[in-house]
C-alpha cells in the first residue's frame, strides 16, 4: 500500500534518493571541472605575464590555448592594412603552407568576422559554414591543414595591422560556452600583454637611440681635431689602402663618405646615408676645389665637400654626409680627413704596389691553387702570410658572401679591406662573391657577423656561408669550398639573406660537409632528448616519434602509445623544454623525424652486429 506522498510524486523514496545523489554528484563533477579550468586559466595568465619578449609570449599563448581546449593546432595571424597575412607562433603540427604569407581581401574569413564584432567567433566546420564570407586562398589553407572546427579571438587592432588568435581541430567540433569564455578571457589578457610588450619595445628602441647619440657626442667631445688627424695619418703611414682609410674616416666622423677623383669617378665609398647621396648637380655647383681657400663647403645641412689637394695638384673630392645636421665642428673634421686623403694620394702616385693588393693576391692563391704536392710552394706562402701578420697554422674560418648582382661595389670592397685588417685576416673577390679567411673557431658566428655588417653597407640582405675551423693551407682551401657549397645551399633552400655553416643546416649540412657523420647529426638534433631518456628511464623519444608519425596529433599518438592524451601533452611540454621552442617548425620537425629514423636504424644495425 502506497502513501499519499508516493502517489503524488509518482516514485518511491529510494528512487528519489538515488536521483538526488546523482544530481549532487553531477554538480560536484561540474564544479571540479570549473575549478580545473579556472586553475588552468590562472596558471596560463601567470606564465604569459612572465614572458619577456613578444615571441615568447605568442608561443606560450598558442601552446596553452591548444592544450586547454584540447585542440590539434593553434596559431596567431597578423593582417596588415594592405591585406597581406602572416602567421606567427604555430603550435601543433602545421605545414609550411600555413607559415607562408598570404594576400587576401579585407573582411573575409572567420578572423575578420571576429575583428568586426570585437568578440570571439567560432564554427564547428569552417569550409561548410556560410555565415561569413569565404576566400579561396584561406579555404585552400584550411583544406591543406585539415582544420574544420575553428575559433578566432581578436587580440589587438590598430590602423596598420590586426592580430587574431586561432585554434582549431581536425574534425568537426562545437565549442561550449565555457570554452568560448575561456578563449575570450585569454584573448583579453594576451592583448593587454602584447600592447605592453610593444610599448616596452618602443621605449627600449628610443632609449637605445638616445644612448647612441650620447655616445657619439661624447666621442666627438673626447676626440679633438689634432688627435683625429694624427690617427688618420698613422693609418696612412701604416699602409692603409684608400678603401680602408675611407671606412676609418666614416667611422671616426660618424658619417657616410665618398671619395671621388678629379674627373668625378668614384674611388671609394663607406656607409650609406639614410636619405641618400646628394644630387651630383648640387655638388658640382658647390665646386669647393675651385675656390681660393680650398676649404670644406656645405652642400646642404648634412653634407660637406672638401678638396683633396697637395700643393698645386688636385686629386679629387671628399663627400661626407652626417647622420645629424648642424655639427659645429663638421667643417674642421672634414678638412682633417681631406688632409689625410691628400697624403694617401701622394703616396699612391709615388709608391709601389699596395699591401692590400698583396693580401688579395695571397688569399686568391691560397684558395684556388693546391700545394698538396708542392711542399716548397706551401712554405713560401706560409712565409708570405707570416710577413703580413697571419699565422696559417692557427685555426681560421672561411666565409663566402653573395654580394651580387655584379661584382662587389667600391663600398663593399672598402668595408672588406677594413674588416679583414681589423680581424687580422685576408679577403679577395671571386666574381660576384666576397671570400674571407679570418682567425677563429666558430664559422656560423663569423658568417652571421659578415652578413649583418654587409647588410648595413649594401642596404639589403646579404647571404653568407661559413666553414671551418681549418689549420694550414690545404684545410683552408677545403673550408673555402665548403663555405661556397653552404652559400649555394642557402640559395637552393630559398634562404636568401641568411647566414649559416654546415652544422646550422642539419641533415643538409651533413651532405655539404665531409666532416659530419650520421652520429653527429643525430646528437646535434636529439642529444638532450636521448640523454634525458637514459638518465630518467623515460620514453620521450618514442613519444616524439609517435607524435610526428601521426601528423602532430596528441590524441592519435596517445592511442599508438596506449597512454592517456594528458600524458602525451605533458611529455610534449618536456620535449619542448629540451629541444627548444622551434621544435615543431616544419623544417625542424622534418630533421627531428629523420634523426629518429636514423636512431632506430643504428639500433637495428647494432643489434644485428655480432658481439
Amino acid at each position: 500500500m502506497t502513501t499519499g506522498r508516493e502517489q503524488r510524486s509518482g516514485q518511491s523514496e529510494p528512487d528519489e534518493v538515488v536521483e538526488n545523489v546523482a544530481r549532487v554528484h553531477q554538480e560536484l563533477e561540474e564544479r571540479r571541472e570549473r575549478e580545473g579550468a579556472l586553475n588552468g586559466l590562472i596558471d596560463t595568465v601567470r606564465e604569459l605575464a612572465e614572458q619577456q619578449s613578444r615571441t615568447d609570449l605568442e608561443r606560450m599563448l598558442t601552446r596553452r590555448v591548444r592544450l586547454l581546449l584540447g585542440l590539434d593546432a593553434a596559431f596567431i595571424g597578423v593582417q596588415a592594412a594592405d591585406g597581406s597575412r602572416v602567421v606567427r607562433a604555430p603550435d601543433g603540427h602545421v605545414s609550411t603552407m600555413l607559415n607562408m604569407g598570404m594576400a587576401t581581401p579585407a573582411g573575409v574569413g572567420l578572423g575578420s568576422w571576429a575583428l568586426q564584432a570585437n568578440a570571439p567567433a567560432w564554427t564547428a566546420d569552417y569550409l561548410a559554414d556560410d555565415r561569413f564570407e569565404h576566400d579561396e586562398v584561406i579555404d585552400d589553407v584550411m583544406l591543406s591543414e585539415g582544420l574544420r572546427g575553428l575559433i578566432a579571438v581578436p587580440l589587438a587592432r590598430d590602423p596598420a595591422s590586426s592580430t587574431t588568435l586561432y585554434a582549431g581541430a581536425r574534425s568537426a567540433r562545437s565549442f561550449t560556452p565555457e570554452e568560448v569564455s575561456l578563449a575570450s578571457t585569454l584573448g583579453q589578457v594576451a592583448g593587454a600583454l602584447l600592447r605592453r610588450s610593444a610599448a616596452l619595445d618602443e621605449a627600449e628602441a628610443a632609449r637605445g637611440e638616445l644612448q647612441r647619440r650620447l655616445e657619439r657626442a661624447e666621442a666627438r667631445a673626447r676626440e679633438g681635431l689634432p688627435p683625429l688627424l694624427d690617427r688618420l695619418l698613422s693609418s696612412v703611414l701604416g699602409g692603409a689602402e684608400l678603401s680602408a682609410l675611407a671606412a676609418e674616416i666614416a667611422e671616426r666622423l660618424a658619417a657616410a663618405v665618398c671619395v671621388r677623383s678629379a674627373d668625378g669617378r668614384e674611388l671609394a665609398r663607406a656607409g650609406t646615408p639614410d636619405r641618400g647621396w646628394p644630387d651630383p648637380e648640387d655638388v658640382r655647383r658647390a665646386a669647393p676645389w675651385t675656390r681660393p681657400t680650398g676649404g670644406p663647403v656645405a652642400v646642404d645641412r648634412r653634407t660637406w665637400a672638401a678638396p683633396i689637394r697637395a700643393g698645386a695638384d688636385d686629386f679629387g673630392l671628399l663627400l661626407a654626409v652626417f647622420e645629424e645636421p648642424g655639427a659645429a665642428d663638421a667643417a674642421e673634421r672634414v678638412r682633417a680627413a681631406a688632409t689625410a686623403l691628400s697624403v694617401t694620394a701622394l703616396l699612391r702616385v709615388h709608391g709601389p704596389i699596395s699591401e692590400a693588393q698583396i693580401r688579395d693576391e695571397l688569399l686568391s692563391q691560397l684558395l684556388t691553387e693546391s700545394t698538396a704536392t708542392d711542399p716548397q710552394a706551401a712554405r713560401r706562402r706560409e712565409q708570405r702570410a707570416r710577413h703580413l701578420g697571419i699565422e696559417l697554422a692557427e685555426p681560421h674560418v672561411a666565409v663566402a658572401a653573395e654580394c651580387g648582382p655584379g661584382e662587389p661595389s667600391a663600398s663593399v670592397l672598402s668595408w672588406a679591406d677594413a674588416y679583414a685588417r681589423r680581424r687580422g685576416g685576408l679577403r679577395t673577390v671571386q666574381g660576384e662573391r666576397l671570400a674571407l679567411l679570418l682567425p677563429g673557431g666558430d664559422p656560423g658566428a663569423a658568417a652571421a657577423e659578415v652578413a649583418a655588417e654587409l647588410r648595413r653597407v649594401c642596404g639589403r640582405p646579404v647571404s653568407a656561408g661559413g666553414a671551418g675551423p681549418a689549420s694550414g693551407i690545404e684545410q683552408a682551401r677545403r673550408a673555402h669550398e665548403e663555405a661556397l657549397r653552404t652559400l649555394e645551399a642557402l640559395g637552393a633552400l630559398g634562404r636568401e639573406g641568411a647566414a649559416a655553416c654546415a652544422r646550422d643546416l642539419g641533415f643538409f649540412g651533413a651532405l655539404l660537409s665531409d666532416r659530419r657523420g650520421v652520429g653527429e647529426f643525430v646528437d646535434a638534433e636529439l642529444g638532450p632528448l636521448l640523454a634525458y631518456d637514459r638518465q630518467h628511464c623515460t620514453e620521450l623519444a618514442g613519444t616524439l616519434e609517435a607524435y610526428l608519425a601521426t601528423g602532430g596529433s596528441p590524441t592519435h599518438a596517445a592511442r599508438r602509445l596506449h597512454v592517456h592524451p594528458n600524458t602525451v601533452s605533458r611529455r610534449l611540454e618536456r620535449i619542448g623544454d629540451l629541444l627548444g621552442p622551434d621544435w615543431q617548425d616544419p623544417e625542424r620537425a622534418m630533421e627531428l623525424h629523420l634523426a629518429l629514423r636514423l636512431t632506430r636504424l643504428r639500433e637495428l644495425v647494432s643489434a644485428d652486429t655480432p658481439g
